[in-house]
């Protein structure tokens, strides 16, 4: 899975985790564990325990939505035992973790985005179906910089 550019601390600790399980318990955790046990370590840092639990049940309601919407757009069930999908969780739950918490992306590339949306356009369909779904949920906006976020893992996950 690489490096994530996002919570890269996290994300190290998540290795160092899922190479020490591996050593004491001989066993063979794929290395996207790491970024599942990031994910923990992220939102642990949350400071309201209150607003953790909130946070945590409607991250688990918008991923099903969100996948979801992915599906119906595209028409078929995508397997949710393939490393795609477990690759693309760990993406969603970061994308959900900035969005509740206000800190989406915002370089604002236009260069990039443009290029993505003119190759991808089924995808910038879905994404933005998406992101009606989080208007409606939250009234947030997602940045431009999200939406490539969003029309890279889409795109990862309904190649096949």
């Amino acid at each position: 899975m690489g490096n994530p550019k996002f919570y890269p601390n996290e994300f190290m600790l998540g290795l160092q985790a899922v190479d020490y399980i591996n050593e004491t318990l001989h066993i063979q955790l794929p290395e996207t564990e790491a970024g599942n046990i990031a994910f923990h370590f992220v939102n642990a840092q949350i400071k309201s325990n209150d607003l953790s639990t909130e946070n945590g049940m409607l991250m688990v309601k918008m991923l099903k939505d969100i996948f979801q919407i992915i599906q119906l757009h595209y028409g078929y069930t995508i397997d949710e035992n393939s490393l795609n999908y477990s690759r693309f969780v760990v993406h969603m739950q970061f994308f959900l973790q900035r969005l509740l918490e206000n800190k989406m992306l915002e370089n604002e590339n236009d260069d990039i985005y443009y290029t993505y949306i003119i190759k991808n356009s089924s995808a910038l369909d879905c994404v933005e179906q998406i992101e009606k779904y989080i208007d409606r949920l939250l009234h947030k906006q997602i940045t431009r910089d999200e939406k490539i976020y969003l029309i890279v893992h889409i795109t990862r996950i309904t190649t096949h």
